[in-house]
């Protein structure tokens, strides 16, 4: 079975075990120097998502990412496409809460850049229920 969710059929998931890891990686479009594209923070957040696939693939399913964030701080840059915190809150909630309707109970949101970790660790927004969260930051290396 594939380890990405996007890929699998509604059988698939209704067959999955739920005690699988469902990785959510949530990252930025923005600046990163002039020699790095905009979604380096996505592909960077993607491919450690991917390597813990590969490394247990009968334990992981990875979603696909959330590519924007609240970085409006970066708005002056071209290109940079920024959130609200309310919004990133609610659309990350919402794919949570999705995601143990369908029993999923264990979520790791995946940080693709340090600007989301105050608003991904806001405990508050978190789905309730049987549903162990947890997040974890991989920001880019810094360059230079």
């Amino acid at each position: 079975m594939t380890t990405t969710y996007g890929h699998l059929t509604w059988e698939q998931v209704r067959d999955a075990d739920k005690d699988r890891v469902v990785i959510l990686n949530v990252s930025a479009t923005e600046d990163h120097g002039p020699h790095m594209t905009l979604d380096t923070d996505t592909v960077l957040g993607m491919a450690v998502a991917e390597g813990v696939a590969a490394a247990a693939p009968n334990e992981v399913f990875v979603m696909p990412p959330v590519p924007y964030g609240f970085n409006e701080h970066h708005k002056d840059f071209p290109g940079v496409i920024w959130i609200q915190p309310e919004t990133l809150i609610a659309f990350v909630t919402d794919i949570t809460k999705s995601l143990a309707h369908h029993g999923f109970r264990r979520i790791l949101l995946l940080n693709g850049t340090d600007q989301r970790t105050a608003q991904i660790r806001n405990r508050r927004h978190r789905p309730r229920g049987r549903v162990r969260g947890g997040d974890v930051s991989a920001p880019a290396p810094r360059t230079g």
